[in-house]
Formats: structure tokens, C-alpha cells, sequence
């Protein structure tokens, strides 16, 4: 028999309206104007009681329902309680489960039906494959769990307990997943992990213009990733000042916003000057493109020791490669972008979908692998 389900979305609706009217004010009103009109709507011959058999008796134990097939045979069991008062009874609904050795057990107070695995791993609670609320939720979505582990020809074939055992495995997995997560986070940030502080600190900058250090990056981290608004994230002794320890830093050579003439270079402008040569672009990503091809001529095996140096340093991504696919391993759709990347003059890419801290790190990363040094052979301006 198929289900019709505009007649069982129909008959949950009725029900629904029952609830909340207060009709079913005991075990027995649930049962007769709940669970039994539900269950003929998924199939269910509900005359027939060694199918659908009530007070169902095992050792002196006695289930509202077992759903029966062949006759007699218990594939299914239902408990039945006072609406609102269905809480509690897991413990009793699965000992009569190990009795029969039933699979699937399902315990109701009409409005919350919860479809249990009782064989499974877990508490109770992540034995729970679904829990479904008749009053809260939408019809068709009622009507679809209904039928997905209680329809009689799914029951009767197995379909229904794979379909529940599927959900279950899904639901643990995904159990897992979150409890891992936060061990995940706790181990990169204990190892200060540069590629993830890095991302941080890059997010930071592209949102308020400030680079803050990799010290602040992991003490936040580590210790105060909390939701917080946008005034109560302020330390109460900085007012509305930024405090010391928070203020953008800068390394030897790249320049702050304020012009520095011993650098030789415009603060509003994007310029790199090595050795003395001054190099001019119209963007920070230009000033990168800039600075590797005056390094390629002064040394056409440049970019090999630049990936040296880049695989000594953990977590760094490979900015540079002679290999398109290989600069975007996690985000390989950035290919498709033209602006992405860039062929050198020597036939080596580079990966220009970069911030400022990220084309820092590439020039911090070119200048040790040319032995240049940062404020005394080369200065840059990123046009902050």
C-alpha cells in the first residue's frame, strides 16, 4: 500500500489542531487520536492486533505497541505518554528493546515522536536518530519523516532502519566533526601554526587597515576568541586609543603610513627601491611583480631559493611556483581569476591574490632568499 500523503499531511494537521485544542488529555486519548490514525495513514493494519499489538507482554514487561511482522514478530516498538510528559522513558523503552532484540523504538506523547537505534553506540540522546515535533514543525516535513522510518512496506523490508541507521551515522559524524573542531584550533594555535595566524592577521588588516602582530594574533587565539560587540571588545583602560601591544607593527623596510626619508621613499606612493634603484608601480601587488623580476635579474636561480626558503618556514603557502595549479592548493576556482595570478619574465607564477600582509611575507620571504636585508638593502612602500 502507498502512502497518500495529502491525506496524511491532512490527518497531521487534524491532530495538530487536536493538540493544541487539549484533546488528548491522557495515554489513551494520544493513542486513539494520534498514534493509531497515523500509523493506518502509513499502512498499518491497525484492527489487526497481532500486527499492530497493544500491551505488548515480555517478562513481566508490558510496550503501549509493538509493530509486528510476520504476526506476532515485534520489528518496532512504540511507547505511548501523557502529552508533555514523554521525556524520561528512554531507559524502560530501550530494556524492552534488548528483550526482543526490536531495532527501531519510538516513544511519543503525540506531539514529539523520537525514533531511537537502541543497538547503537552513544547515551540516549545520540541513540536519538530524529525527534520530531508534529505542532512545531511543517507539514510536509512531518509527513516525510513519518513515512521515512514507520511506512509498514519499509519497516517490513528493512528500508526504514537502513534509512534511520544512515541518519544515525550522518548524525555522528557530524557529532564528531564539532567535537574535534575546537582540539583542531586549540593544536594549530599551540603551535602557532603561520599559515592560520597569518590568515587572522590578514583578515584584520583588510577590515580596519592595521596589521597587528603575530604575538596579539595568538594571545586572541588562544585566549579571547569570544563574540564580543565592537565596544566591549575595547580594553577598558584604552578608552577609544588602540593600546601598545594592538598597534599596527612594521618590519625593517616596509614603510608605515607616514613618509620616513631615510627610506627614500613616498609614503603615498607604491615604490620599491633595491639597492639603491628605485621601482615604481600603480598597486602593492605591482610593487611584488616589481621587486621578483629586479630579483630575477640580478640572479636567475632566485625563485629556486625562494622555495627553499618558503618550505623552511611552516605553514607557508607556495606564493611562487613554476607550476600554475600548484599556488592555490585549497582554492584552486582563484586559477579562473586572470587577476589572480601573474607569469614572470622567467616563466615562474605568482599568486597575486594577496593582502598586504601576505606580499609582506613574500618580500620578507625573496629578500632572505636573495641574503638582502630589509631597511638597509631594500625598501618598500605598499602605499599604505
Amino acid at each position: 500500500m502507498l502512502v497518500d500523503r495529502a491525506r496524511l499531511i491532512t490527518r497531521i494537521d487534524d491532530i495538530r489542531s487536536g493538540l493544541r485544542a487539549g484533546r488528548f488529555a491522557n495515554e489513551a486519548a494520544v493513542s486513539q487520536g494520534c498514534i493509531l490514525p497515523i500509523l493506518g495513514m502509513l499502512g498499518w493494519d491497525r484492527d489487526d492486533t497481532e500486527i499492530v499489538f497493544p500491551e505488548y507482554s515480555m517478562k513481566g514487561q508490558r510496550v503501549d505497541y509493538a509493530l509486528c511482522h510476520p504476526r506476532r514478530k515485534p520489528v518496532a516498538f512504540i511507547e505511548v505518554k501523557q502529552t508533555g510528559k514523554g521525556e524520561g522513558s528512554e531507559q524502560q523503552l530501550f530494556q524492552y528493546a534488548y528483550m526482543e532484540g526490536v531495532q527501531l523504538a519510538i516513544l511519543t506523547d503525540g506531539r514529539e515522536w523520537s525514533f531511537f537505534l537502541p543497538a547503537e553506540r552513544g547515551n540516549f540522546e545520540e541513540r536519538r536518530v530524529y525527534k520530531l515535533d508534529i505542532v512545531e514543525r511543517d507539514n510536509a516535513e512531518c509527513a516525510d519523516r513519518l513515512t521515512r522510518y514507520l511506512e509498514y512496506a519499509s519497516v517490513v523490508s528493512g528500508e526504514a532502519i537502513d534509512a534511520a541507521r544512515e541518519d544515525y551515522r550522518n548524525i555522528a559524524r557530524a557529532r564528531e566533526v564539532r567535537d574535534t573542531l575546537p582540539k583542531a584550533w586549540v593544536k594549530l594555535v599551540s603551535e602557532r601554526d603561520e599559515l592560520l595566524l597569518g590568515i587572522i592577521a590578514e583578515c584584520v588588516e583588510d577590515l580596519c587597515g592595521y596589521k597587528p602582530s603575530v604575538e596579539v594574533v595568538a594571545h586572541f587565539a588562544s585566549n579571547d576568541l569570544i563574540l564580543r560587540s565592537p565596544l566591549s571588545s575595547m580594553p577598558p583602560h584604552s578608552s577609544h586609543q588602540m593600546p601598545e601591544s594592538d598597534k599596527p607593527t612594521t618590519k625593517p623596510g616596509i614603510e608605515p603610513a607616514e613618509n620616513d626619508e631615510s627610506s627614500s621613499v613616498s609614503s603615498k606612493e607604491y615604490c620599491v627601491t633595491v639597492l639603491g634603484k628605485r621601482l615604481d608601480a600603480e598597486s602593492a601587488r605591482g610593487v611584488l611583480v616589481q621587486f621578483l623580476e629586479s630579483l630575477y635579474e640580478r640572479d636567475k636561480r632566485i625563485f629556486e631559493k625562494f622555495v627553499v626558503v618558503r618550505r623552511s618556514r611552516k605553514g607557508s603557502r607556495p606564493y611562487i611556483s613554476q607550476n600554475l595549479s600548484e599556488l592555490y592548493p585549497n582554492s584552486p576556482q582563484l586559477l579562473e581569476e586572470q587577476s589572480s595570478t601573474h607569469q614572470l619574465k622567467s616563466g615562474w607564477w605568482v599568486g597575486l591574490n594577496a593582502s598586504r600582509v601576505s606580499i609582506n611575507r613574500i618580500i620578507e620571504i625573496a629578500c632572505e632568499a636573495a641574503e638582502l636585508k630589509l631597511g638597509v638593502d631594500v625598501f618598500v612602500n605598499l602605499g599604505d
